[in-house]
This record gives structure tokens, sequence and C-alpha cells, in this order.
């Protein structure tokens, strides 16, 4: 439950494994630096000549063991994805610790929308797979109340009083939403379309386009992620940044693993795998055939791409054991980072000297069917037509 530092709190740098301690620098002690014994592990099957604790079973890492015997997740030192991604890579002890995983709020100055929705998928994940996680609540009463109303506390279960009045949401936050197969799928992209059109130079006209991505990359998390608790949304403006900052999370098999389903990706290591995701028409059920179950799927991260690019935007990707980061300057592979699941981060700027089009949104689908419809229901001027064919909306 929430609540003060508990007593005799001081982090030691001990690991727990198999019921006994054993200093980080024990060299008996297995790193798991090589990238595919990492990998293994984070899928649950890693190989038993390294296994560790329950590390294959969750794939996550933590740093130091309270005197409790609880894995002490330092949230402080988590700014974004990437930072969450090396806090897990980088974890020192031999697994969770036997009384469970504590989250350390109390340092947190500041909290980000990606870093709240990525902490919840990864808090819900750990307590599914049977461990106790507690949460050690913020002493700044800024971060408490602000991630109280993005429903923080809310999905990882925990009641709170809230001694504040919660503000209305309008176009400037979205707080911390559950989806899953048959629940929020409609609803939430259309939420998360209405933010950003209001905030970033795309064109006004192109609201349903921008829905269609992100139901298309929250329906990727529904078909292929195999999440068990579902994926997370959150969405927040920030005035004084000038952008606006949106995060999706699940505790799914990742997007690597979900690629190396195909043969032409299996051998590859999941760093090499993730910036294969950007491409369109790179998945399972794929098609270019208008009326055939993988018609339009496979172009979601693609289109972002091309969004964040254009507006002069960010999207930072951890899933499994990589990373990619993307700009206008490109697609960079980030290593030594690990989440079990994915977390998707995106941050537009509100200012733009120009409005970005249709043709930009949907730029490399040349020649393809898709591309075809979805002109023609926009134009290249982002016009919508009512005459074209209704196939994704």
């Amino acid at each position: 439950a929430a609540g003060g530092r508990p007593q005799g709190a001081q982090h030691r740098a001990a690991g727990v494994r198999a019921g006994h301690r054993a200093a980080p620098s024990d060299p008996r002690r297995p790193a798991l630096r090589d990238p595919r014994m990492r990998e293994a592990a984070v899928r649950g099957h890693e190989p038993t000549s390294r296994r560790r604790g329950n590390f294959v079973i969750t794939g996550v890492d933590f740093m130091h063991c309270n005197q409790q015997g609880q894995a002490v997740f330092p949230v402080s030192r988590c700014s974004g994805p990437f930072d969450i991604g090396r806090e897990l890579y980088d974890g020192q002890t031999s697994c969770i610790g036997a009384q469970g995983v504590v989250f350390d709020w109390s340092g947190v100055a500041f909290a980000g929308v990606s870093t709240l929705t990525a902490l919840v998928a990864l808090h819900l994940k750990i307590s599914h797979l049977g461990h106790k996680v507690a949460v050690i609540a913020p002493n700044s009463k800024d971060v408490d109340r602000y991630i109280s109303r993005m429903d923080y506390f809310n999905q990882i279960g925990i009641n709170r009083v809230e001694n504040f009045s919660r503000h209305e949401e309008g176009n400037r936050f979205l707080p911390i939403a559950r989806f899953s197969a048959d629940e929020n799928r409609s609803e939430l992209p259309e939420r998360v379309g209405e933010a950003i059109i209001s905030h970033t130079p795309l064109n006004g006209n192109l609201k349903a386009a921008v829905d269609y991505i992100f139901s298309e990359v929250m329906d990727n998390v529904c078909v292929h992620a195999q999440s068990r608790i579902g994926g997370y949304i959150g969405v927040q403006f920030y005035p004084a940044k000038h952008a606006i900052e949106l995060c999706i999370s699940d505790g799914g098999c990742g997007i690597p693993a979900s690629l190396k389903r195909n043969a032409l990706f299996e051998d590859m290591a999941d760093i090499d795998v993730l910036p294969s995701a950007l491409e369109y028409g790179v998945g399972e059920n794929v098609s270019g055939e208008r009326g055939s179950q993988g018609y339009g799927r496979g172009k979601g991260l693609a289109i972002i791409k091309n969004m964040v690019s254009c507006a002069d935007g960010r999207m930072c990707i951890v899933s499994g054991c990589a990373g990619i980061e993307v700009d206008a300057n490109g697609v960079r592979k980030v290593p030594d980072v690990c989440y079990p699941g994915t977390v998707v981060s995106i941050e537009m700027p509100t200012y733009s000297h120009r409005e970005v089009t249709a043709e930009e949104l949907f730029f490399g689908m040349e020649g393809s069917v898709l591309l075809d419809d979805l002109l023609l229901k926009y134009g290249a001027s982002g016009r919508a037509d009512e005459a074209a064919p209704d196939v994704l909306w």
C-alpha cells in the first residue's frame, strides 16, 4: 500500500537469490551482459545453466534490496522510458526480492506522463506474475496530487483519499486509461486525436486519420502483444514546454518477440529487430488486399514516425531488450535498455511554421492500395471526402 518510507528502509546493495544473500560483486553470480542471454530472460526461457532466480519469470531486474527483503525501484532516477529501461537493464541484484518489489516515489520532484504510464504497466505485470508490489508515496504534495489526478493509484489498485478538486480534462490531459480487446478501443483513440489536433501543427482536417493511427497502435497491443494486463495510455499538454506528450504501454511479449514469429527476424537480436516495426506492412497478419483481415495493419508506428519527423517531434520506444529514438534526424538505436512489454512515448511541439499535410503523414506508402484509400478519403489538402471508401473508420 502507498504510504511513507518504511522503517529501516536504508538501501543495501545486496541481492536475494535462492534464499540467501550474495554481494553484487560475487563472481558466481551471472551478469547476463550478453544481449541474447538477457533477451531470453525477458521472454522467460533463459538456458538452465544461467538461471537467475525469479528473473527468468519476470524479465525485470532491480538495483538493490532493502532490509525488508524488497527489491527497490528508484523512480526518482527515471525521467522517461529510456531511464526506466536502463534501470531494468543495469540492475545488480540476482532477482526480485523475496518480499517482492517496492516502487519508491519518495524523492520524485516531477512526474512525466510517460514515466507514469510505463510504471503502471510494469507494476501490474509484476503483480500479475504473483509477486508482492508496494509503493512508497511521494514526499512532494504536488507530485502526489498530480499522479493521483492522473489515476496512477487507481490503475494499480490502491485506494487513496484525494484532498483536492479534480479539474476538467478538456484537451489538456488524458488520465491513464486501460484498454483491451473489448474495452475503450474506439473511445480512447478519438480522445487522443482531439488532444493532438488541438495542440500540434497537424492539419485539423486530419482528425479521423490521427484517430486511425492510434487505433492501429492500440490494436497491435490487443492482437499481437498478448498482454494479459491490457494496455495503458496517458496524455499531457505542457504549456511551459510548448509540447504535448503521450505514452502507450503494455506488459506483453514485446515488439521484437512478436516480429520474431516471422522467420525473417527470428535469429536477429532485439536491437536489430525493433527498427523494423517502423516500416510499412511489417508484422504478422499484414496484407495489402482491401477487405482482407490484415488490410490497414502494420502502419501505425510507421505513420507516427512520419508525424513526429515532419512536426519536429520525438518518439521513444523500449521493448524487450532494445530501444529506438525517432526525430527529424532519423532513427537511432538505443542499447542497454530493457522493458518486459512495450513503451511508446511521443512528444510533439505545439508550434510550427506550417501545417503537416496528409501527403507528409502518409509518405512512404506510394503504390499501396491503402494509400489510395487514405488519399481518396482525405486528399492532398487533408479535406475529407465522404464518398470515399469507409474501410478504415
